[in-house]
């Protein structure tokens, strides 16, 4: 692990170094992502400040399950650095068929991410933001 972490360690120095105010996010399946003790130490560390879990939905993904993913990715990220803010990637079609879901996805999201995270981005051509909790 400290040959990754040293690697990581250099990546996020030099995109500090070109962009000193930004933030530096991870962004993956949070409550799946392998690695998780590397992730940690990147955070402790604050070579990363934030997280952008990625939130899209799967072909015939209901509404429920879609929530329930969303609950453990802000669950481990906020057990895992608790000040870090919480950006998610969200969007309301399928990730495979790009088919939207059953419902009204995009209220349902946006009040689940409000409730939960701090602005999520929406890939919709251009970026979209829903503002979280304050």
């Amino acid at each position: 692990m400290r040959a990754r972490y040293n690697l990581w360690r250099q990546l996020l120095t030099w995109t500090r170094t070109a962009a000193p105010q930004g933030p530096v996010c991870h962004y993956g399946y949070d409550w799946l992502t392998q690695n998780q003790n590397l992730i940690k130490q990147l955070h402790t560390d604050n070579l990363l400040n934030c997280f952008a879990p990625r939130a899209y939905s799967y072909d015939g993904q209901a509404l429920t399950s879609w929530d329930s993913d969303l609950d453990q990715s802000v669950a481990r990220d906020r057990a895992m650095a608790p000040s870090h803010p919480i950006y998610p990637f969200v969007n309301p079609t399928s990730f495979q068929s790009e088919s939207y879901m059953p419902g009204n996805p995009v209220n349902s999201i946006s009040t689940a991410v409000r409730a939960r995270a701090e602005p999520a981005c929406f890939p919709t051509g251009r970026p979209t933001y829903v503002r979280g909790p304050s």
